[in-house]
């Protein structure tokens, strides 16, 4: 299947470019499809590309790629199969001539005359459309009078498409990816600039033990942040930057919450250790009194019958020294 495009405004360039792509389709080729996106243009180039695509005897089927308006609905028609699509507008109107197209002033005579060769042209437009439809010439002549876009709906109803597609072909969408980058590229160009970022504050060089004549006594606030602190005209000391506290984050939250809940944990464990350590030595105590009282109450002192005479014979009592 061989493939011709016809995109922008009808020109004779548009002819030369049908005539190359037609040579390059295969002569074996059966059908040919007809690529429309077009506002019309030339209408005697129109006519000319018409009539070759009659020559080339093969099955042509026109597709609506984009708008198809003015002297491009002549070329859609020469499709037995013609694809209006719905995404895109689709428009006849009266045949009109640029006012900067005319050469002559005119007057009362010559406009009667453009008037009528207007009325011819536009009657033969109309019946061409009435044939290649199979529709009213005065239906036509009605739509061409509002000169007002259709949709492919309308087309379809009126003849001129004989079938309607929603498919957004390959070469609208290459067209309004160009348009989206174009648009980007405006937005772009539109958008805010960005503020320069402040420059550095200058901060002068200041050394511990060197004088600072420039500086009052005691401490001075530098644009870095730091602060100088003089004494008798000598830089005592250089406080750097104190840098802010930072809130601590959820996770840190979290963490000391774990910690503080870990240390409650182990100061209830302790607070139950030193409680029964307490209680065992009362115990401990209470036990000790106990066997102490017992022991005082059966123990009879050291001292009894220290002083009594001894029953002891003499000879035992020698060997008990002994």
């Amino acid at each position: 299947m061989g493939e011709i495009n016809i995109i922008g405004e009808i020109t004779p360039d548009t002819l030369v470019n049908v005539l190359a792509q037609a040579r390059a389709i295969p002569s074996d080729s059966k059908e040919i499809t007809v690529n429309i996106d077009s506002p019309g243009g030339n209408e005697a180039v129109s006519d000319k590309i018409a009539s070759f695509l009659d020559t080339l005897g093969r099955q042509i089927t026109t597709v609506q790629t984009g708008i198809v308006a003015s002297a491009a609905v002549k070329l859609f028609l020469k499709g037995s199969v013609r694809k209006a699509n719905a995404n895109f507008p689709f428009l006849i109107h009266n045949t009109h001539i640029d006012p900067k197209d005319i050469s002559v002033n005119l007057d009362a005579n010559n406009s009667q005359a453009l008037s009528a060769m207007l009325q011819e042209s536009r009657n033969g437009l109309a019946s061409f459309y009435a044939t290649a439809t199979g529709n009213n010439i005065q239906a036509i002549i009605a739509v061409m009078d509002q000169d007002q876009p259709m949709n492919a709906s309308q087309a379809l109803a009126l003849g001129f498409a004989t079938e309607v597609t929603n498919e957004i072909p390959i070469l609208a969408k290459l067209n309004m990816n160009k348009i989206q980058e174009i648009i980007d590229k405006i937005k772009a160009n539109l958008a805010p600039v960005a503020p320069a970022p402040a420059p550095a504050p200058i901060v002068a060089s200041y050394e511990v033990g060197k004088p600072a004549p420039d500086l009052k006594e005691g401490e001075n606030q530098q644009p870095d942040g730091s602060v100088i602190v003089v004494e008798a005209g000598l830089v005592k000391e250089i406080k750097p930057k104190a840098e802010p506290m930072q809130a601590p984050s959820m996770a840190q939250f979290s963490a000391l919450e774990t910690s503080v809940t870990a240390l409650a944990e182990q100061v209830g464990n302790l607070s139950g250790l030193l409680k029964a350590k307490v209680e065992s030595e009362a115990k401990l105590e209470a036990s000790l009194t106990e066997i102490k009282n017992q022991i005082k109450g059966k123990h009879e002192p050291k001292t009894k019958g220290i002083n009594e005479p001894s029953k002891l014979s003499p000879a035992d009592q020698y060997l008990q020294r002994k």
